[in-house]
């Protein structure tokens, strides 16, 4: 069954909405507003959708209504089963992903993602990257974008469509690795440029409105755009569309420039150290052990972004560098290795365990439908090592690599020193 035909549960989108046009706000001088829709509805896909429900109220120059695409599959709420979909257009609520949280009245839950993604002109990907594959052409359909141009990103009356990837993780290409924005861009024909939005942000967490910061790397066509209308990312970061659509006093987005791969990068090895200092944290060891990890953690991410990306010709350091002390660098770290994150609760166990259950075994028992990306981004990170036979500068990577998939003892955590190939 294809994704755009998914409707075993009937659409809320028209009943909902009684019919009546989308209203607007903004979009002065004849522009027309921005219409977001947000793909993915999962535990940070419900967190997001809060933040961006109540700024597209808010700010000018957005639709009022946004709409998220949501896989329609049965949830038992209240003693009933529903639909997912319904219980959300119904109660304002994702009970089964972020239960106890209201979410937006203005956010329409869509079990139909051709529907979903229909006409509009910014689109949230927020979903594991393993489903990536079977939804991107589903989307590119909705849209009208081939491979041969098609309308070239271009949405109704000409606007320009862009995408915003909220996924941490990294997937397989030619070399080994390829960025999800790269499998985004790709999987929406070449015709929409792909920025990225990472940072320390524990979904429940920003879902409760508490103090966080993310990154958000810009993608070059919207650099180039900005610079044309002689904005300063930097310094004019507020005028700019999309972090009017994610900034809030709790949820503080800062923008880099001429970063975005490093950015995002920071997003999925993050996940990979996260597993060397949880495997500290199985065995016991104390502060001082896993600070260890975690610092060279960091050095090692660093070394990656700047030598191993396929696009090193246009890498600029000094800007790769901010982004290292930005949220989605030394903030996303601290908190995935040091917080209740997935892969440090389930590499902790794993440890302890002695590797007893598989990880798709604690992912399925330990996080209730939840994706682990840490030990699937470790595959990608060793393969591009391996490739370049450069084990001996990612001695960390390395062996946290060996511990997770080839039955090396998590002990030999602190002897990473000792790689030699």
């Amino acid at each position: 069954m294809s994704m755009g035909s998914m409707t075993s549960c009937e659409s809320l989108l028209d009943a909902d909405l009684g019919g009546a046009p989308r209203q607007v706000l903004g979009g002065g001088g004849g522009a027309a507003p921005e219409r977001v829709a947000i793909v993915g509805s999962g535990n940070w896909g419900s967190a997001i959708a809060r933040i961006v429900g109540r700024n597209v109220i808010e700010q000018e120059g957005f639709e009022h209504q946004i709409r998220q695409w949501v896989f329609p599959e049965k949830v038992s709420h209240n003693g009933v089963e529903a639909c997912l979909t319904e219980v959300i257009n119904r109660e304002h609520e994702n009970v089964k992903y972020l239960p106890g949280v209201k979410l937006p009245e203005n956010l329409v839950a869509e079990g139909d993602l051709a529907l979903a993604v229909k006409d509009a002109t910014i689109l949230i990907f927020v979903l594991p990257h393993q489903f990536l594959g079977r939804v991107l052409p589903t989307v590119a359909e909705a849209l009208g974008l081939t491979k041969s141009g098609g309308n070239a990103g271009a949405a109704p009356g000409g606007r320009r469509i862009r995408a915003v990837s909220l996924i941490k993780g990294v997937d397989k290409g030619p070399d080994g690795l390829k960025l999800i924005s790269d499998h985004i861009r790709e999987g929406l024909c070449g015709a929409v440029p792909v920025s990225v939005l990472m940072g320390a942000n524990v979904a429940n967490e920003v879902a409760r409105d508490e103090l966080c910061e993310s990154t958000l790397g810009l993608a070059d066509e919207d650099y180039a755009s900005c610079r044309a209308a002689g904005l300063s990312v930097t310094a004019d970061a507020d005028t700019d569309t999309l972090r009017l659509l994610f900034n809030r006093p709790t949820f503080r987005v800062t923008v880099v420039r001429d970063a975005s791969a490093t950015v995002e990068l920071c997003g999925a090895l993050k996940n990979v150290v996260a597993l060397g200092a949880a495997f500290c944290d199985g065995l016991g060891y104390g502060g001082n052990t896993k600070a260890a990890i975690v610092r060279t953690g960091l050095a090692e991410m660093q070394v990656f972004a700047q030598r191993l990306r396929c696009d090193a010709s246009s890498f600029d350091a000094t800007a790769s560098s901010r982004a290292f002390l930005e949220s989605c660098g030394i903030g996303d770290l601290m908190t995935t290795c040091y917080g209740a994150s997935r892969n440090r609760k389930c590499a902790e166990m794993f440890a302890r365990e002695s590797g007893k259950r598989s990880w798709e075994q604690l992912e399925a028992e330990e996080l209730g439908g939840m994706k682990l990306q840490g030990p699937s981004t470790a595959v990608e990170a060793f393969g591009v090592i391996k490739k370049k036979k450069c084990a001996r500068k990612f001695p960390l990577l390395t062996t946290i690599y060996r511990i997770a998939h080839e039955g090396q003892s998590a002990k030999t955590i602190v002897e990473f020193d000792k790689v030699q190939a």
